[in-house]
Protein backbone atom coordinates (compact mmCIF):
# COMPACT_ATOMS: atom_id res chain seq x y z
CA UNK A 1 0.00 0.00 0.00
CA UNK A 2 1.36 3.58 -0.67
CA UNK A 3 1.39 6.34 1.74
CA UNK A 4 -1.12 9.38 1.17
CA UNK A 5 0.45 11.65 -1.78
CA UNK A 6 2.75 14.67 -0.68
CA UNK A 7 0.42 17.07 -1.62
CA UNK A 8 -1.82 16.37 0.39
CA UNK A 9 0.08 15.38 3.03
CA UNK A 10 2.15 18.81 3.14
CA UNK A 11 -1.11 20.39 3.71
CA UNK A 12 -1.81 17.74 6.40
CA UNK A 13 1.58 18.47 8.08
CA UNK A 14 0.56 22.26 8.07
CA UNK A 15 -2.29 21.95 9.29
CA UNK A 16 -0.74 19.92 12.62
CA UNK A 17 1.36 22.98 13.02
CA UNK A 18 -1.79 25.36 13.53
CA UNK A 19 -3.98 22.97 15.52
CA UNK A 20 -1.18 22.40 17.96
CA UNK A 21 -1.44 26.02 18.66
CA UNK A 22 -4.72 26.42 19.04
CA UNK A 23 -4.88 23.92 21.66
CA UNK A 24 -2.04 25.24 23.58
CA UNK A 25 -3.96 28.60 23.46
CA UNK A 26 -7.77 26.86 24.28
CA UNK A 27 -8.69 26.79 28.10
CA UNK A 28 -7.58 23.08 28.58
CA UNK A 29 -5.75 20.90 31.21
CA UNK A 30 -2.14 20.23 30.48
CA UNK A 31 -3.03 16.73 30.32
CA UNK A 32 -6.12 17.27 27.82
CA UNK A 33 -3.58 19.66 26.07
CA UNK A 34 -1.36 16.61 25.34
CA UNK A 35 -3.51 14.09 24.52
CA UNK A 36 -4.95 16.22 21.77
CA UNK A 37 -1.65 17.08 20.73
CA UNK A 38 -0.09 13.19 21.01
CA UNK A 39 -2.55 12.02 19.32
CA UNK A 40 -3.03 13.65 16.65
CA UNK A 41 0.76 13.69 15.82
CA UNK A 42 0.47 10.02 15.87
CA UNK A 43 -2.26 10.35 13.03
CA UNK A 44 -0.03 13.01 10.99
CA UNK A 45 2.89 10.56 11.41
CA UNK A 46 1.66 7.19 10.72
CA UNK A 47 -0.06 9.11 7.34
CA UNK A 48 4.14 9.94 6.75
CA UNK A 49 4.92 6.31 7.48
CA UNK A 50 6.64 7.66 10.53
CA UNK A 51 5.60 4.86 13.75
CA UNK A 52 8.30 6.43 16.32
CA UNK A 53 5.50 8.02 18.61
CA UNK A 54 3.30 3.99 18.54
CA UNK A 55 4.85 1.43 20.85
CA UNK A 56 6.82 -1.30 19.39
CA UNK A 57 4.34 -4.05 19.74
CA UNK A 58 1.85 -1.61 17.28
CA UNK A 59 3.51 -1.11 14.60
CA UNK A 60 2.89 -4.70 12.71
CA UNK A 61 -0.79 -3.59 12.92
CA UNK A 62 -0.44 -0.41 12.11
CA UNK A 63 2.57 -0.87 9.01
CA UNK A 64 2.02 -0.70 5.75
CA UNK A 65 -1.50 0.34 6.10
CA UNK A 66 -2.29 3.61 4.46
CA UNK A 67 -3.70 3.84 1.36
CA UNK A 68 -3.91 5.84 -1.70
CA UNK A 69 -5.86 8.94 -0.16
CA UNK A 70 -6.43 12.14 -1.84
CA UNK A 71 -8.04 13.94 1.40
CA UNK A 72 -7.70 13.70 4.97
CA UNK A 73 -11.14 11.91 5.18
CA UNK A 74 -9.69 9.08 3.16
CA UNK A 75 -7.00 8.87 5.32
CA UNK A 76 -8.97 9.37 8.91
CA UNK A 77 -10.62 6.30 7.21
CA UNK A 78 -8.00 4.09 6.87
CA UNK A 79 -6.39 5.10 9.83
CA UNK A 80 -9.85 3.98 11.61
CA UNK A 81 -9.56 0.69 9.25
CA UNK A 82 -6.08 -0.44 10.75
CA UNK A 83 -7.15 0.20 14.34
CA UNK A 84 -10.23 -1.64 13.42
CA UNK A 85 -7.88 -4.90 12.21
CA UNK A 86 -5.69 -4.58 15.30
CA UNK A 87 -8.82 -4.88 17.36
CA UNK A 88 -9.78 -7.94 15.51
CA UNK A 89 -6.20 -8.95 16.36
CA UNK A 90 -6.15 -8.44 20.30
CA UNK A 91 -5.83 -4.35 20.83
CA UNK A 92 -8.11 -3.01 23.47
CA UNK A 93 -10.84 -1.64 21.84
CA UNK A 94 -10.83 1.59 24.38
CA UNK A 95 -7.22 1.82 22.72
CA UNK A 96 -8.71 2.00 19.37
CA UNK A 97 -11.61 4.53 20.47
CA UNK A 98 -8.34 6.34 21.57
CA UNK A 99 -6.51 7.00 18.77
CA UNK A 100 -9.14 7.04 16.34
CA UNK A 101 -11.03 9.94 18.78
CA UNK A 102 -8.29 12.59 18.46
CA UNK A 103 -7.53 11.86 15.09
CA UNK A 104 -11.27 12.51 14.33
CA UNK A 105 -10.97 15.89 16.35
CA UNK A 106 -8.19 16.83 14.45
CA UNK A 107 -9.59 16.22 10.96
CA UNK A 108 -12.70 17.97 12.07
CA UNK A 109 -10.42 21.24 13.36
CA UNK A 110 -9.08 20.82 9.51
CA UNK A 111 -12.64 21.04 8.51
CA UNK A 112 -14.04 23.40 10.91
CA UNK A 113 -16.09 21.51 12.50
CA UNK A 114 -14.20 21.49 16.34
CA UNK A 115 -12.59 24.15 18.54
CA UNK A 116 -10.36 22.75 21.45
CA UNK A 117 -11.78 23.54 24.33
CA UNK A 118 -15.48 24.31 23.25
CA UNK A 119 -18.48 22.09 23.94
CA UNK A 120 -20.16 20.85 21.15
CA UNK A 121 -23.44 22.27 20.48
Amino acid sequence: MACISEVPLARISAGLKDYLRAVEDAQLTDRTKFLYKHFAKKFVGWLGQDYSLFPKEAVPWLEGRQEDAADVSAALAAYTRAFDSAVEDGLAKGTRDFHVGHAEKFVRWLGGDFVPGKRRR
